[in-house]
């Protein structure tokens, strides 16, 4: 698409590579801030702004404008970056928060087998909403997905929080309201 529009190579290289490069300067910083919006609600905005980049990569086949088309295509990679950078902090998160000490490594083990299995069936996944609706149809139907599933996932870990807390205050004798997340 952006070499029909007389984008060239190295451009494009430019644009794909912002999103790990934005990854890898954005995850230590957003590590740091993870405490102070709270787990819940900072994988509830990654998700919905991931939801929101799906949605801008359907729709940026209509743009026109060579210059809007890079800087949508800039923008997006990387709120992308941002967003993957919030969410594999948050994973990690979850992970020590909600597993008991013991079963850390099987519940590591199983994000990252449904992860890799993500990685294997997206691409056809992927070609089979190809073939039905085309390019638009793919981005818009991953991105509406992304935007199900977050406020889902908000909720289920608002309770869980909720519970985790009761039972380290009722188990341990820990102080009421805080989460300790150890590294």
């Amino acid at each position: 698409m952006a070499l029909e529009r007389g984008i060239p190579t190295i451009i494009i290289g430019i644009v794909l590579s912002l999103k790990p490069l934005v990854c890898l300067i954005a995850t230590p910083i957003l590590n740091q801030y993870l405490l102070q919006v709270g787990l819940e609600l900072s994988i509830l905005i990654a998700g919905l702004t991931y939801a929101a980049c799906f949605v801008s990569y359907a729709c940026i086949t209509l743009i026109e404008d060579l210059s809007n088309f890079l800087v949508v295509s800039l923008l997006t990679q990387i709120f992308v970056g941002i967003s993957e950078s919030f969410l594999s902090v948050s994973e990690r998160q979850v992970i020590l928060l909600f597993s008991l000490r013991k079963g850390r490594n099987q519940t590591t083990a199983t994000f990252q087998t449904y992860f890799g299995l993500g990685i294997m069936l997206s691409p056809i996944f992927g070609c089979g909403l190809y073939v039905i609706g085309g390019y638009m149809f793919v981005f818009f139907t991953v991105g509406l997905g992304h935007l199900l599933i977050y406020p889902y996932i908000y909720s289920k870990l608002t309770i869980f929080a909720d519970l985790h807390e009761e039972f380290n205050r009722t188990e341990y004798n820990t102080s009421a309201g805080t989460l300790k997340l150890n590294y």
